[in-house]
């Protein structure tokens, strides 16, 4: 019987994937429960809870978006060399010359 495994290279994607995914949310619950902590010893509430969590929700963001750009880009390296008789689609459709007019509208027309 046939392996259906994945490769090693897809699940380290993909373990990769997760780890980014929660990440993000681990750095917003440290930055709530940090400014929780700071609001409970300065008597601030709930300032410094909402401050922190949403700067590490954005931080987070930041992060998972730059790895995720490098994770595709290598992908799409490995693809390119992994499968060299596949073509590359153009980046911007071909230009088949000047769109056609519509007609007149008749209703308008004297």
């Amino acid at each position: 019987m046939a392996d259906h495994r994945p490769s090693s290279s897809v699940t380290t994607d993909q373990a990769q994937a997760w780890a980014l995914a929660l990440q993000v949310v681990a750095v917003t619950v440290a930055g709530g429960l940090l400014g929780l902590l700071i609001d409970y010893l300065a008597g601030t509430a709930p300032w410094f809870l909402i401050g922190l969590a949403l700067s590490g929700l954005v931080g987070g963001v930041i992060r998972f978006v730059r790895e995720a750009s490098a994770m595709n880009t290598a992908a799409a390296g490995r693809f390119k060399r992994d499968h060299p008789q596949v073509k590359a689609l153009p980046d911007e459709p071909e230009d088949d010359g000047p769109a056609p007019e519509d007609p007149p509208d008749k209703s308008t027309t004297t």
